[in-house]
């Protein structure tokens, strides 16, 4: 794969059909409880979605961009998931121009991209960050320029503020450059994003006290803490569920119960997909780039340690105590502060 642009054939911008298809098929469908939250901060004012992005545990690059769209376009179901489509199709459109074809093809019909351009959160704008950062860094590691490493900079910063996962991409870039012994560039490019980050720090410094839960909810019963060996032992299953969850949706599975007997078949499908995922990056060490590898490695190690979030416990109780969806929204808005 090349960062640079490359001759494309018009009959290769049909890899978009497979995405504006699946959205024309699902863009009615029902909110799920995290597009219920998304939605509900980005339609009341500024101030007020400022003041709960914090009780989602996020940041509020996307809110803020979602909140201009909202308060722009309106904040109908459909316009707020063609914001999302678009964020794949840019995604797309660069691939197909930057990318091989096999790769541009793979990103045409994965389950991820097809599922993002649907769903009313962040990721789809992560998503397009993610493939820019890849070039970017590229383009830095090429022409070693200080526009170069500018850039790569404001891609790092604006991934940290559309959400924490944003992170992983600054470890990636700044592992890199240690191991080139790159030790000036990797220095400027943590400490300033670090510092582009200092404005939202004092909220994410707030939200990490272990009593914290994301929305106040009563009776959620929580399990207890898993132990560090557990979570260890667990890292092919966390991996197997998130992969899942960002495949199919938000709250598919019951999230406070842990332990081998309650693996189901849907797990073990992610659990293979996780390992496969897992067995190609390691064979295509030798095709692929140092930071496309760091970066799926750096997801890795992050998916491994995840548990479920206060949210998807309450999203999940009420769940199974007859609560459906589309009242998700109404509930979380008595929730929240």
């Amino acid at each position: 794969m090349s960062a640079a642009t490359r001759t494309v054939s018009w009959w290769q911008y049909l890899l978009l059909i497979p995405v504006i298809v699946f959205f024309a098929l699902s863009c009615q469908k029902s909110y799920t409880g995290d597009e219920g939250l998304t939605v509900y901060l980005a339609s009341g004012s500024y101030s007020h979605l400022l003041s709960n992005v914090g009780a989602d545990f996020h940041v509020p690059g996307y809110y803020t961009v979602l909140w201009l769209v909202s308060h722009t376009f309106g904040s109908s179901m459909v316009i707020l998931r063609l914001f999302s489509l678009a964020l794949v199709i840019a995604m797309l459109f660069i691939a197909i121009r930057h990318l091989s074809f096999p790769a541009a093809l793979f990103l045409a019909v994965s389950p991820f991209t097809l599922h993002l351009a649907v769903e009313i959160r962040m990721y789809s704008m992560l998503a397009l960050l993610g493939l820019m950062l890849i070039l970017a860094y590229r383009r830095n590691e090429k022409l070693h320029s200080k526009s170069s490493l500018i850039i790569l900079i404001i891609l790092l910063s604006a991934c940290t503020w559309v959400h924490y996962f944003g992170w992983i991409g600054t470890a990636a870039v700044v592992s890199l450059l240690l191991l080139q012994r790159k030790w000036k560039q990797s220095a400027i490019v943590l400490l300033s994003v670090i510092l582009l980050f200092v404005p939202w720090a004092g909220n994410t410094i707030s939200k990490l006290d272990p009593q914290h839960t994301e929305i106040a909810v009563d009776d959620i019963g929580f399990p207890d803490q898993i132990p560090l060996i557990h979570r260890m032992a667990g890292m092919p299953l966390s991996v197997a569920g998130t992969t899942l969850r960002f495949a199919g949706g938000t709250a598919a599975f019951n999230f406070d119960t842990w332990g081998i007997r309650f693996i189901s078949t849907r797990t073990l499908a992610g659990l293979f997909l996780g390992i496969l995922m897992l067995t190609l990056t390691i064979i295509g060490f030798r095709h692929n780039d140092n930071i496309t590898r760091s970066l799926i490695l750096w997801s890795f190690i992050t998916l491994s340690f995840f548990r479920p979030s206060a949210r998807h416990y309450a999203i999940e109780r009420r769940r199974r105590t007859g609560v459906t969806r589309n009242d998700d929204l109404k509930l979380i808005a008595l929730s929240l502060p």
